[in-house]
């Protein structure tokens, strides 16, 4: 007797394969058969008809590890699909924990200021004690781990109700092992012994490999032969090397001359030296063009980044990348216009004492003047002289606004700078509402076409709620829409003519990257991590106003066996998996 039997539903198997139909049994953990099962008996009969049946999604760049402890049943990921998810990413892991410091992530950005009292940069390394006296009471959560294997036990006796593929990030071993202060330098000898420490502990408690994060603080003071004497240590176990490749910059005050090709060129130069597998995060363009471009120009830019891309690949380096399929980014939005001035309003005293000032004249003209200088990161003329065509309105008092950008509001109001135009919305509408485009979609569908390209959310993971903006009248954050909906929102809007190649992209070749032999694709014998949704119900319900919406058309989802989503509603199973690169039996 099956545990489950699917029936009669459109089977799409992740390998880029023809769908058809037929029915899917599953006992225990695994997909027993596949085919006609007419006489077979099983625990639970669902009706397929009309419903498409895929693998699991596999999301190729999370951060799912960091909020994963507070949030285990990962209601956003689930609902959506996802049942793997690849976490450690750029730079950033939970573990290893230093007796002395705690490295900062970003799930626990409300935190920030009471931990750290700044006024507009927080500093990446706390003492620890100082920073777990806040996290722990106010996210009830216990940081009662240690080395890299603590928390993968740990979250291991819990139960997760996704899979969760770990990496050491590089970030994290280097403020433990270089400490907070003095970090913009070469590591000493003790100090890169102490990092390689660090990591073959990870390595053999179950990590992946390792990832970067080079535009963020300690890991962007890494120099190129600091990564390359890590990544070949890597070598030994066929490992993996993740990179948030030096796209920006250091994300603070105004960021030094760079070219974003060359960080995708270091990232494929570490690759091909080392012999490791080496994964680029978040792809997308290494040419800068100005003004905006139109989507052919647009294309053509990630064409030619592609063809560096593929150059590096025919001398032999393993190479893969990542892509946000969406063109506003994946990890956070800002909903309201006066929260990307929050030092402001922090000093002011609040919103209200914010508007307030902005209408003196003197107050305005030294706040305009900050502005255009390019100090705040957030909102910088001197970073991209275009930030006014990235932001646009989404809801005003003026409904006549929605939709537009602010460039495009400066010039209908005949100014010529639209940071006056910014102070003038504010004290119109203190409560005005933007979101950010920051791509065109000519060059997301380009890196999403390209063989090596898999999908990814770019997010944590969350319940219906999440840790930002919790009692908060003005959130200053709140979780991106593509945490919720992100793969949906692929597959509606950026997938292949096929819908057969548009799955396999987010199943059959990521698995396949990942040497995931048993998972991503139906086949029997593989783990039955199974996706089934209502093709003409689906939609990402995608809001930028209040993002914590679930989709659409997602009816049942399996994660090694149970049923963890009903009818797009979470059962409460904890069926998941931390897939230990050590224990290949999870996953090959």
């Amino acid at each position: 007797m099956f545990d489950v039997i699917i029936k009669g539903g459109k089977i799409i198997d992740g390998t880029g394969g023809d769908a058809y139909v037929a029915d899917l049994g599953i006992r225990g953990e695994r997909i027993e058969a596949i085919g006609n099962l007419a006489d077979a008996e099983a625990k639970m009969v669902i009706d397929g008809a009309g419903l498409t049946v895929t693998p699991g999604f596999i999301d190729a760049h999370s951060h799912g590890d960091g909020t994963i402890l507070l949030y285990p049943n990962a209601e956003s990921a689930v609902r959506q699909g996802i049942t793997t998810f690849v976490g450690g990413q750029c730079g950033d892991s939970p573990a290893p924990r230093s007796d002395k410091y705690y490295m900062r992530h970003f799930w626990e950005y409300d935190a920030w200021y009471e931990i750290d009292h700044h006024t507009f940069y927080a500093d990446f390394v706390q003492p620890k004690q100082k920073a777990l006296e806040v996290l722990e009471p106010r996210y009830n959560v216990k940081f009662d781990f240690s080395t890299f294997d603590g928390y993968l036990s740990k979250l291991e006796n819990m139960g997760i109700s996704a899979n969760f593929v770990p990496l050491l990030g590089h970030g994290t071993i280097r403020a433990h092992s270089m400490g907070p202060k003095d970090a913009n330098r070469i590591p000493s000898a003790d100090e890169m012994k102490q990092m390689k420490a660090y990591l073959k502990d990870a390595m053999e408690s179950g990590a992946w490999g390792i990832s970067t994060g080079l535009d963020y603080v300690p890991s962007a003071y890494a120099k190129t032969p600091e990564i390359v004497e890590l990544v070949r240590e890597l070598k030994p176990y066929d490992a993996y090397y993740n990179t948030h490749w030096r796209k920006t910059g250091l994300r603070m005050k105004v960021p030094g001359h760079h070219y974003a090709i060359d960080g995708i060129r270091e990232a494929c130069e570490i690759g091909l030296q080392t012999g490791v597998k080496t994964q680029l995060s978040h792809l997308s363009s290494g040419y800068s063009i100005a003004p905006m471009p139109d989507p052919e120009l647009d294309a053509a830019a990630a064409r030619a980044t592609l063809r560096v891309f593929d150059a590096y690949r025919e001398q032999g380096a393993q190479l893969a990348f990542d892509v946000i399929p969406n063109t506003s980014g994946g990890f956070q939005c800002i909903p309201y216009l006066v929260m990307y001035f929050v030092p402001w309003v922090r000093m002011s005293g609040g919103v209200e004492h914010f508007i307030e000032n902005l209408q003196s004249f003197d107050y305005r003209e030294e706040f305009h003047e900050y502005i255009m200088s390019g100090k705040w990161y957030m909102v910088s003329p001197v970073r991209n002289a275009e930030w006014d065509k990235i932001i646009y309105v989404t809801c005003a008092k003026d409904a006549s606004l929605a939709g537009k950008s602010l460039r495009e509001i400066t010039r209908e109001r005949g100014g010529s700078n639209s940071v006056d135009t910014v102070i003038d919305l504010l004290i119109e509408d203190p409560l005005i509402k933007v979101m950010q485009n920051r791509h065109i979609e000519g060059s997301v569908q380009e890196f999403l076409n390209h063989e090596s390209a898999m999908g990814c959310i770019d997010s944590y993971v969350y319940d219906d709620v999440g840790p930002f903006g919790v009692g908060q009248a003005v959130p200053e954050i709140l979780p991106h829409p593509n945490a919720y909906c992100g793969f949906i929102k692929y597959i509606k809007a950026f997938g292949q003519p096929r819908l057969e190649d548009t799955i396999r992209k987010i199943t059959g070749v990521t698995a396949q990257w990942l040497g995931m032999e048993k998972r991503g694709t139906l086949k029997e014998g593989n783990f039955a991590d199974v996706v089934m949704f209502d093709e003409k119900m689906l939609e990402p319900n995608e809001n930028h106003i209040e993002p914590r919406q679930k989709p659409k058309g997602i009816r049942f989802v399996f994660v090694n066996g149970k049923l963890t989503v009903q009818d797009g509603e979470h059962t409460g199973a904890r069926s998941g998996a931390v897939l230990r690169f050590n224990k290949k039996e999870l996953f090959r």
